[in-house]
């Protein structure tokens, strides 16, 4: 299980992300379920934010909840 910069190194390597990009990321907060690890990405809201976090929040077992401001 990977974690801090070695959790980045990783996702970056495995994604093709660019590392400048980990701001746009909650690398310090991932998710760890069932021996796979999740990262959300913040400030990507857009017109199908709501289907999605619908979707994370039934995915995510009680993990994830969404809930409007």
């Amino acid at each position: 299980m990977f974690t801090g910069d070695a959790l980045w190194e990783q996702f970056c390597k495995e994604h093709g992300t660019a590392p400048e990009k980990r701001k746009q990321w909650f690398v310090e907060e991932p998710i760890h379920q069932d021996g796979q690890t999740w990262l959300l990405q913040a400030n990507v809201w857009g017109p199908s934010t709501q289907v999605l976090a619908d979707g994370l929040d039934e995915f995510g077992g009680g993990l994830v909840s969404m809930a409007p401001l």
